[in-house]
């Protein structure tokens, strides 16, 4: 059983201490398993071997007493014919003829099935005459009249049956019971027992052991799955999934639990990977270009190709202004994404931010585009006034750079279930259907005609996720019934006492 422990789960091994002494050895989870499941059968078993040990030893001595208590019975009604036959007396009762008696009034115990020959038959009498337990006499008083001398100590385990004559005691017989195994073959019966209840236990042990080790391979495998799993997401492969077609997890238990979470964290890493080397990507070719032209105009005034004049000095202005905005977004991004705008949160009346962006565009934009504010005059909510602003100018600058002209850019607002809704709906052109989920992220480019239009970095969505973010709301984007997009800002009326507290402790 220990060799099999052993070699078959593979991973056992000592391993060496500072000073080339073996350390104790150290068990897996297979191992453990393996033990535990091995501990509680062996323990379960020697607790039903020794329990069905003392069933039957208790219920064999049982059995021999009934017996016992019937022959006692039959011996007293041979007693009573005896007394009445003597004259209603004791004194005639010889030793020898009680011994006759007790010989001639016994049970008759079942014989075995085989078939026994008369030398057999004669040899099971004379074993069985030897087996007649000790029996006494006594008066009505309690007198000794004749038969065995019973140890008085044991007097209250005796078996007593009262031998009777027309409603009167006139004797009580007296037998010491039957508490342990005394004759050979009773010995040998017993051992017989004992080596049959051990080859059943070692048959049960070695099915044990075979249970165990499948269940622990069972259970194991779905666990060194994990273990290579979570190897791979420590080297940086995000690739790999545990619950697939080909390899399905176990039932619906914490384990599956364990590998479904290890699944989405997979996922999550290798979206994280992706995205990380799409900004970085996106980044650079958003610096490439304003850099280029700066460098590519210097160049050309340096060998005279382009003359030194206000024309040049304008261009490359545009193309440091280009680069600075471009810087700045970055920065505002980066700084919004861990959390470090400062916020101020306090009472703020959405619609007069509203209309002041609105009126702040509407005095620059060409006619054909029109930008009006619906729904609620006044809508009072915690949050910071400048943020606010901030994610309103973005919103607006969005849909002004992807609208054709003649268009409309339709802001309105609204109060649902505590929270305060600003949708922001504009014409054609519109965004592809797999596109909405991704127009936030930094730097993305969407594959239509709603492509880029102005010279922004494409972090101005992202930048107000973020912002909408520290004010516990959300931002999503889905078709416009003008025909454009449709961008609804859900912000929530009040915010957390904890967390306008601490916001405005910053």
């Amino acid at each position: 059983m220990l060799l099999t422990f052993i070699t078959a789960i593979r991973s056992d091994r000592y391993s060496a201490g500072t000073a080339g002494s073996p350390m104790p050895l150290k068990l897996s989870i297979a191992q453990k398993l393996f033990a535990s499941h091995l501990g509680l059968t062996i323990v379960v078993l020697l607790a039903t071997l020794a329990l069905a040990r003392w069933s039957f030893d208790r219920g064999f001595n049982d059995y021999h007493n009934a017996l016992q208590e019937e022959r006692l019975n039959l011996l007293a009604e041979a007693l009573i014919g005896a007394y009445r036959t003597d004259g209603n007396t004791w004194t005639k009762l010889t030793q020898a003829r009680f011994n006759q008696l007790q010989r001639s009034n016994r049970p008759e115990p079942r014989r075995p099935r085989a078939t026994h020959s008369k030398k057999n038959d004669s040899k099971y009498s004379r074993k069985r005459r030897r087996r007649i337990p000790s029996t006494a006499l006594h008066d009505a008083d309690g007198q000794f009249i004749v038969g065995d001398q019973l140890n008085e100590t044991d007097n209250e385990l005796w078996s007593r049956v009262d031998v009777v004559v027309d409603g009167n005691t006139i004797g009580i017989l007296y037998s010491d019971p039957k508490r342990r195994f005394e004759t050979p073959p009773e010995t040998r019966f017993r051992h017989q027992q004992w080596v049959s209840s051990a080859q059943t236990a070692i048959a049960m042990l070695l099915l044990a052991v075979a249970v165990s080790f499948l269940l622990t391979r069972q259970m194991n495998r779905p666990l060194s799955r994990v273990m290579h799993s979570i190897k791979q997401l420590s080297s940086g492969n995000y690739g790999g999934r545990l619950i697939d077609d080909t390899h399905r997890a176990p039932g619906c238990d914490e384990l599956r639990q364990i590998m479904q979470d290890l699944d989405r964290l997979s996922a999550t890493l290798e979206e994280n990977s992706k995205s990380r080397r799409r900004w970085l990507a996106d980044t650079a070719h958003e610096l490439r270009t304003p850099l280029t032209v700066l460098v590519g105009d210097v160049a050309a005034m340096r060998d005279g190709i382009r003359p030194f004049n206000d024309s040049q000095l304008e261009s490359l202005e545009r193309s440091s202004k280009r680069l600075h905005m471009l810087v700045e977004d970055l920065h505002q991004l980066a700084v919004s994404d861990v959390g470090g705008l400062r916020y101020s949160f306090e009472p703020v009346d959405l619609r007069a931010i509203t209309d002041k962006a609105a009126q702040s565009y509407r005095s620059w934009l060409p006619s054909p585009i029109a930008i009006d504010v619906a729904g609620l005059d006044a809508l009072t909510l915690q949050a910071d006034p400048n943020r606010l602003a901030q994610l309103l100018d973005n919103l607006l600058a969005n849909s002004l750079s992807y609208t054709d002209s003649p268009g409309r850019v339709l802001v309105t607002l609204a109060r649902e279930d505590g929270n305060a809704i600003v949708t922001i709906d504009d014409t054609p052109p519109g965004v592809d259907g797999n596109a909405y989920d991704m127009i936030f992220d930094p730097l993305y480019r969407l594959e239509s005609s709603r492509n880029r239009r102005s010279a922004g970095a494409g972090l101005g969505l992202a930048i107000c996720r973020n912002i909408v973010r520290a004010h516990h709301g959300s931002i999503t984007a889905t078709p416009s019934p003008l025909g454009g997009l449709r961008i609804r800002v859900q912000l929530p009326l009040d915010l957390p006492q904890a967390d306008s507290t601490e916001r405005a402790k910053q």
